[in-house]
């Protein structure tokens, strides 16, 4: 988070200069005389850059704005600086969590549900379904998404800093970006999703359809209270979650 916030600010703060930089190259510096012309004209003063490029133009300068470019640059310097507020801030003042979290329904969960009567200070999900797992892994795509989204939106405005004729040839590329297309890098910033709930939650097949994925998911499976293991009645149960145990071992990254 720390280091995407970091290159949306730095980016946040280089594209308004682009904008600027191409707004002055369309002065013609290259004829003194029509701009001197033109300034003398206009008069004292701050005037509005539409009337002194008027004068420019009666005193015989050519004024050119590659219109596309300055298009693209505004746009980017307004997607990055909400891009920022989000990061930092976003709807509740508390920026953008750092992990997502969803809890398979039991008695705990049903009462940590009661918004605002929670110490959650993250999204949280309580599954009321029955099916956790599948609710948790259709919640991880549309986050990583979300994430493939604000590296898009960096890549996007480093091209057009770097090499605006390149950008406009990638951008349709580009808008196509998915969080597998990302660096490594890239991908280990992007915040995780954690699953918490006990064995009777998750069946072994779901399980294995998470474990087998290469998103950044966490699972915590605990133990119900009270429930003693070594007991002939627990046995089945304890069969089961080392069974969990042995699911998780085996699908290690």
């Amino acid at each position: 988070l720390i280091d995407q916030v970091r290159r949306v600010g730095s980016l946040r703060s280089e594209l308004p200069a682009l904008v600027r930089k191409l707004l002055a190259d369309s002065l013609p510096v290259e004829d003194m005389d029509a701009l001197a012309d033109a300034v003398a004209a206009t008069g004292q003063g701050r005037v509005p850059l539409a009337e002194f490029a008027e004068s420019v133009k009666q005193a015989g300068g050519a004024t050119h704005v590659d219109v596309v470019q300055l298009q693209r640059a505004i746009q980017l310097a307004k997607e990055l600086e909400q891009a920022h507020q989000s990061l930092t801030r976003g709807r509740h003042g508390l920026g953008r969590s750092r992990l997502g979290l969803v809890l398979a329904p039991n008695a705990l969960s049903r009462g940590l549900a009661a918004f605002p009567y929670n110490p959650f200070q993250i999204p949280v999900v309580v599954d009321g379904s029955g099916e956790a797992a599948a609710l948790a892994h259709g919640l991880l795509e549309g986050q990583l998404r979300e994430a493939a989204e604000g590296y898009q939106l960096i890549r996007r405005a480093e091209l057009e800093l770097n090499n605006p004729t390149e950008a406009l040839l990638k951008e349709a590329e580009l808008k196509k970006l998915s969080w597998h297309d990302l660096s490594p890098e890239e991908r280990r910033m992007s915040a995780p999703l954690l699953l918490v709930g006990n064995s009777e939650a998750f069946s072994d097949r779901s399980l294995a359809e998470l474990l087998d994925s290469d998103h950044p998911l966490k699972i915590l499976l605990l133990a119900d209270a009270g429930t003693d293991l070594a007991t002939t009645i627990g046995g089945d149960l304890a069969a089961a979650r080392s069974g969990m145990g042995l699911l998780g071992l085996g699908h290690r990254g």
